[in-house]
């Protein structure tokens, strides 16, 4: 929700019937900057035999039921069989372990940079700097020269200002648990 949301009162209203809520930065960032990630840190594109990797570590990342698994499996594999290809996800790693899980969608000359994520056993060691950075360059790369994101103020939107990234707009998201 935003400025924009009417009537004013309505995240009030969502959070008095048991909705949580968390802040968020609509954010943006030119791909052409120069971006570095830690060298310890692997990121590489997800094809069709690494996409159960994937699916397993962003389910233990985001808290995922068990049950989701499969259908997200199923999407994600469309989204990779896709003509014109739109969506493109990425995995970090740390040695042979993959740590770290996130997407993005191709849009009219942008793109979306989407659920990045890193297991908690390892943050700070630059996973997700490492995310940012490779697809911004896989950006770069295609000729496209602006990326967006929605970040939570708590814990994306301070990285990637450090990045570069601009504020766009603020706003709050809700959730029913």
């Amino acid at each position: 929700m935003g400025f924009w949301t009417r009537p004013a009162d309505f995240g009030e209203r969502l959070t008095r019937r048991g909705f949580s809520n968390w802040d968020v930065r609509g954010m943006g960032c030119d791909t052409r900057g120069v971006y570095t990630a830690p060298r310890r840190v692997t990121v590489d594109e997800v094809t069709e035999p690494d996409l159960g990797a994937y699916v397993a570590v962003e389910q233990q990342g985001w808290s995922l039921p068990a049950s989701d698994a499969e259908v997200q499996h199923g999407v994600y594999l469309s989204a990779l069989r896709a003509h014109p290809r739109r969506v493109h996800l990425f995995v970090a790693r740390l040695g042979a372990e993959v740590v770290g899980t996130a997407g993005l969608v191709l849009r009219d000359g942008y793109a979306y940079l989407l659920g990045a994520q890193v297991l908690e056993t390892a943050r700070g060691q630059g996973a997700y700097r490492a995310l940012v950075t490779a697809r911004l360059e896989f950006l770069r790369e295609r000729g496209i020269g602006y990326a967006v994101t929605q970040a939570r103020e708590a814990t994306s939107a301070p990285i990637l200002e450090h990045l570069g990234f601009e504020t766009l707009f603020r706003s709050r998201c809700y959730r029913l648990s």
